[in-house]
């Protein structure tokens, strides 16, 4: 292993290939070095001597690659999360977004939200918490909130429910005393109303979904896909959007600067990061 320095270019073409085969997420030449150090950890703990050995477990498939897949991914992307991430989104959220869903809604009085590539559930628990504080309003409502992920490995410790002093680190004290149980010295359990607002499962965002939303979150995901794959997600997750239903796609994952709106009749731009489905799909 001490020889070992980094891919080939034929390597990390394998390796990349199969990334992108099994997810969609497209890791560019430049990347070859990241690639190459977090592998490296992974061939380490396996004590396995090549990246083609590290390849070759992958590409051979069944339990070998089940067992590992949740490693290699969390590997090859970020899972860094926290709640409350990006304070102006989640003021927006309890404010105008909200008001707007709460009108969109008020004859069914059911409001349900997706947070697409949830990693290990921060994302999703904040918009529980956000729901749970504007509980005299939503009254009697059904509401629905599902995390997805492809890593079943952040989805377990979604559903823990346990995070860090980091993961909290943007919530108030008085957030923090509400909504979580200290422990341990560096650890935090959500009390269990808010853990019982959200499920988690798997999803791969190439693929549609099932059920339908009146609010999705799209955030820090969209770059790791080419232009291809983010047509393909825009418009799987346009399918899953009630009409009327908003889109929140983060600053980092822009869509009007990549795709032609043009070609999606289904979503409509409605302020920075802010779409809106249209019923142009509903009436085809």
């Amino acid at each position: 292993m001490s020889t070992l320095q980094q891919l080939t270019p034929r390597e990390f073409k394998l390796v990349t290939k199969f990334i992108y085969d099994r997810t969609g997420i497209f890791i560019p030449e430049e990347k070859l070095a990241l690639v190459s150090n977090r592998l490296r950890k992974r061939l380490r703990a396996l004590k396995l001597e090549t990246f083609m050995d590290y390849y070759d477990l992958l590409a051979k498939g069944g339990s070998a690659l089940d067992e590992e897949l949740p490693h290699f991914l969390s590997a090859v992307t970020t899972n860094e999360t926290y709640f409350f991430r990006n304070t102006k989104l989640w003021e927006l959220f309890s404010g105008d977004l909200l008001t707007r869903l709460i009108e969109l809604k008020e004859k069914r009085k059911s409001l349900a939200i997706w947070s697409a590539a949830c990693s290990s559930g921060a994302e999703a628990y904040t918009v529980s918490i956000c729901l749970n504080e504007a509980k005299q309003k939503l009254k009697g409502w059904r509401l629905t909130v599902v995390g997805t992920d492809i890593s079943s490995r952040v989805l377990d410790q979604a559903r823990e429910g346990i995070y860090n002093e980091y993961a909290v680190s943007k919530c108030s004290d008085s957030r923090v005393r509400v909504n979580f149980k200290k422990i341990g010295e560096d650890q935090y359990q959500l009390r269990d109303n808010i853990r019982s607002m959200a499920t988690f499962k798997f999803h791969n965002l190439r693929d549609q979904m099932k059920s339908t939303f009146d609010f999705v979150l799209l955030r820090n995901v969209m770059m790791y896909f080419d232009t291809p794959m983010k047509a393909t997600v825009v418009r799987n997750i346009a399918a899953a959007m009630t009409p009327g239903g908003l889109l929140y796609a983060g600053d980092v994952d822009p869509i009007r600067s990549t795709l032609d709106l043009k070609d999606f009749p289904e979503i409509e731009y409605v302020q920075p990061f802010i779409y809106r489905r249209t019923d142009v799909a509903a009436k085809s």
